[in-house]
């Protein structure tokens, strides 16, 4: 498994697989937490410091894993469109919608000089 491999190609299946499953652990995790607090608050279960920051740890160190396998396949799928993987910055100013497109273009072969680069 190539969870934090930045190197090589992600086709098209494997980038939206991840993302879709990301989306969706991560839109059932906030409100599950939020159910469980309240469930354990009125059953009189005391949730103290220690087990509040215990639990915050633990999903924080959850959802950096997620983002660093966000990103590893991000790099790889943009291999695969032939784009350098440092075109991923461009999330932190304001490309969304070129990466967008990119991620949504069909795999390109490599050919050539290409095919060292991204591998």
């Amino acid at each position: 498994m190539r969870t934090f491999d930045f190197r090589g190609r992600a086709n098209r299946k494997e980038f939206w697989t991840l993302a879709i499953l990301v989306a969706v652990l991560g839109a059932l995790a906030g409100p599950g937490l939020l159910i469980a607090a309240i469930v354990a608050m009125n059953a009189g279960v005391d949730i103290s410091v220690p087990v509040g920051r215990a639990i915050a740890l633990t999903v924080l160190v959850m959802a950096g894993i997620a983002a660093l396998m966000c990103l590893s396949m991000a790099v790889r799928r943009l291999h695969d469109v032939n784009r350098s993987g440092w075109w991923v910055l461009l999330l932190c100013v304001f490309g969304y919608f070129i990466l967008l497109y990119w991620f949504l273009q069909p795999s390109t072969p490599a050919t050539g000089e290409q095919a060292n680069i991204f591998t």
